[in-house]
């Protein structure tokens, strides 16, 4: 099936990511140093090098692992994932874990990425899934670490997790919900979203993967209650998480189980010694 759509809302928020991380390192990187970092973390050129900041290797990232998790199902009695879902011999989730040891303040960003993963790892043993971590900046909640306050960086993790059921997902949610303290006004720090289809399952990847372009805020309505909305990150905030996420790779945020193992590492041995051949039909403003 033809996914260009989402693909193509996916590379557009990739162009405002990338307008919006520059325009932050021009406002307070030493400008010496401006074309070498924009060079190193940010350029379609180094993309070959899976910079956990760079949409470029995210691009090449998200085509190779969407087609190794579509190909999950061919092969199981010729059926693909639009088959199961519609006989329902598979439930799918898009679920998101939030839990309050994984928030800092963005002056002081400290987080223990492979503590969390193990923690979701624990969580979700036994059950087929990929998932993702990444970070929400919201720009009206300050936060304090290590004596530093600044605006709250909620860590977070987005996963697919499927089952044979449905049910099977509600009693995962039950048993693991208690392990994961929510943060602000939340009632819990689990979410589960139904994906019904193949094209929501491409969707909720697409979304996984994205880069931080937008941040968050909280609202208090009239009845009591707080809701979070869309929000855009300042520049310096989105200077402080581009200087915490460049010491890393892309594929370290990313975690699998089941099924999902077998996923990551058909994708990941596709781009094993990855070097760039060709250029293609993308808006190329950061070439260096």
């Amino acid at each position: 099936m033809d996914w260009s759509d989402i693909i193509e809302n996916a590379n557009d928020w990739d162009q405002r990511y990338l307008d919006g991380v520059v325009h932050s390192l021009e406002l307070y990187e030493n400008p010496e140093d401006l074309r070498r970092v924009i060079q190193e973390y940010l350029s379609f050129k180094n993309r070959g090098a899976f910079k956990a900041t760079n949409p470029y290797s995210k691009r090449l990232w998200l085509a190779e692992i969407l087609q190794s998790f579509l190909a999950i199902k061919r092969g199981e009695a010729g059926d693909s994932w639009s088959e199961a879902l519609e006989k329902g011999t598979v439930a799918c989730a898009l679920v998101t874990f939030t839990h309050e040891d994984w928030a800092c303040a963005d002056t002081n960003i400290q987080f223990d990425l492979s503590k969390a993963k193990t923690m979701v790892r624990n969580a979700l043993v036994g059950t087929d899934f990929l998932a993702r971590f990444e970070a929400a900046v919201y720009k009206n909640e300050e936060w304090e670490t290590g004596g530093v306050t600044g605006k709250l960086v909620c860590f977070h993790c987005h996963g697919i997790v499927w089952a044979s059921s449905r049910s099977v997902l509600d009693r995962l949610r039950t048993r693991i919900n208690p392990r994961f303290a929510p943060i602000l006004s939340s009632k819990a720090g689990i979410r589960f979203d139904s994906l019904n289809t193949e094209k929501d399952l491409v969707a909720a990847l697409a979304y996984i993967g994205k880069m931080t372009t937008l941040g968050k805020r909280t609202v208090k309505k009239a009845n009591g209650k707080t809701i979070q909305k869309p929000a855009k990150i300042s520049f310096k905030s989105q200077h402080h998480l581009f200087n915490a996420l460049k010491k890393h790779d892309l594929f370290k945020f990313w975690l699998s189980g089941g099924e999902g193992v077998r996923a990551i590492r058909e994708a990941r041995t596709k781009l094993k010694g990855y070097k760039p051949r060709r250029v293609p039909n993308i808006r190329r403003k950061y070439l260096y």
